[in-house]
């Protein structure tokens, strides 16, 4: 069964968008050392190379990869992420947390994140910022 038109368009308009911001924040992600990545939904976002070298993905298989939490955070970490996650959502206050994530192939390290809202337009960003701990 072929994906409505309407949900295609949605979906494009969200690659776009995401694609905006990286190239707005593009002078701090190239020139950072932590890890950066804008994030929209799961299948809407994209990093610059330090975190997808942390996580040993290109940029582009990273920015293709989901589901997110399933994929990038350990089994012990989920819940800290999604509550951070949604707590930032839900109040628009940046927040931190420490997580063990995986690599593409399956080890385990720790990170220390921070998830900033960001609002562009109709669309409610977060920006991650990362740094091994």
């Amino acid at each position: 069964m072929a994906e409505p038109e309407a949900i295609r368009d949605e979906k494009e308009r969200h690659h776009y968008v995401v694609q905006q911001m990286a190239d707005f924040y593009r002078p701090l992600m190239d020139v950072s050392s932590d890890g950066i990545a804008v994030y929209l939904d799961d299948e809407h976002k994209t990093c610059n190379q330090n975190l997808a070298d942390m996580f040993g993905y290109t940029i582009e298989e990273w920015s293709a990869t989901f589901p997110f939490l399933d994929t990038f955070v350990a089994p012990e970490s989920r819940d800290e992420a999604a509550d951070t996650y949604e707590e930032t959502m839900n109040t628009g206050i940046s927040n931190t947390s420490e997580q063990t994530v995986l690599r593409k192939d399956g080890s385990k390290f720790r990170v220390e994140m921070a998830l900033t809202p960001v609002i562009s337009g109709d669309d409610i960003f977060t920006l991650i910022l990362a740094k091994c701990v």
